[in-house]
């Protein structure tokens, strides 16, 4: 498109029509059949490079696609009378801040945009993934120190050890010894962090593994906003499946989703 000379870019960012833009513009404007062709690349990387697609709804009352006006940047009003000119998107006529995508347009939007959403999902997905693994390593290598500064302390021969990145499927991150007189590991130890107030989310795996180990299950609970403080202690219950799961006084349980399955169907 920039080599076409019809836009350029500013280093700030802001989006504006050559010359020969705005010569094609109004060609456009006046043209009875605007290039197809042309709209289609030109709506490609509106969405590619410049535009929020999450703004993009459907107007059921007069059912198209639409987006607001006043969602887009001052610096692309270039842009917008272009696709306006094209025919792409009008003015909805009943109100003036709402741009109605042309029907003719609809099935190369769906496309733009579900390639473009996808896209973003999955670079979300990825860059939430990376977080969580981050925080949660932070949390788990804090927590395998803390064991093994409370086992030198009581003269155990024995170390912690963090089995999370081989054994997923375990319910638990860090095995561990209770006492110096233990002689295989017995403390099963789950690691969690927040920030504020406790919250977690407890896998249905992770709660098996409590239920059947009990007492020698361990929730290691750490506040990533005093992980780095001198002394700092994880909250450490014992046996959470009767203390954590069953308390119903002390704690709060939320469903996120349910699993629907039929019988008859």
């Amino acid at each position: 498109m920039l080599h076409m000379d019809i836009i350029t870019i500013s280093s700030g960012r802001k989006v504006s029509l050559t010359k020969t833009g705005n010569i094609l513009s109004e060609k456009l404007r006046t043209s009875k059949k605007p290039n197809e062709l042309f709209s289609a690349k030109l709506l490609n990387l509106v969405f590619s490079e410049f535009f929020d697609v999450e703004k993009v709804y459907f107007d059921s009352v007069i059912g198209k696609y639409a987006l607001k006006n006043s969602g887009i940047s001052f610096k692309l009003s270039g842009i917008r009378n272009l696709l306006i000119n094209l025919g792409v998107i009008g003015f909805d006529y009943r109100n003036e801040n709402i741009l109605l995508f042309d029907s003719n347009y609809e099935s190369m939007l769906e496309k733009i945009v579900s390639s473009k959403r996808s896209k973003l999902s999955l670079e979300k997905l990825k860059e939430i993934l990376e977080h969580q693994n981050k925080i949660g390593e932070e949390a788990e290598l804090f927590v395998l120190d803390y064991e093994n500064k409370r086992l030198n302390s009581v003269n155990s021969k024995f170390y912690a050890k963090k089995i999370s990145e081989v054994d997923v499927s375990a319910g638990y991150d860090i095995v561990s010894f209770t006492n110096p007189e233990s002689n295989k590991y017995d403390r099963f130890i789950e690691v969690k962090s927040y920030t504020g107030k406790i919250n977690f989310y407890w896998s249905k795996n992770e709660l098996k593994s409590a239920c059947t180990k009990e007492e020698n299950y361990y929730l290691y609970l750490v506040d990533r906003d005093k992980i780095k403080n001198k002394n700092y202690q994880p909250v450490i219950i014992r046996d959470p499946y009767k203390n954590v799961y069953l308390n119903e006084k002390h704690w709060k349980k939320n469903v996120t989703e349910w699993h629907i399955t039929s019988d008859d169907i």
